[in-house]
């Protein structure tokens, strides 16, 4: 995104799309920077869900009892 006088302009890039974020991500760590910044936090709702026993499903469901 670049900016001309007070007109904000996006343009295409011939970059891929996160180019270079694993070797950025791993100088990250590597410098002991990679702490959490907004901590661990849940969702609301994050109660109610329950995930199946089995490890193959993707599907979750929400308590109809709640």
């Amino acid at each position: 995104m670049q900016s001309n006088d007070t007109v904000p302009s996006v343009q295409r890039t011939d970059r891929e799309p996160r180019q270079g974020w694993v070797k950025d991500s791993q100088a990250i760590a590597a410098a002991g920077e990679d702490a959490l910044v907004l901590g661990d936090f849940a969702n609301d709702g994050d109660e109610d869900l329950h995930w199946p026993d089995t490890e193959d499903s993707i599907k979750c469901q929400f308590d109809e009892h709640a």
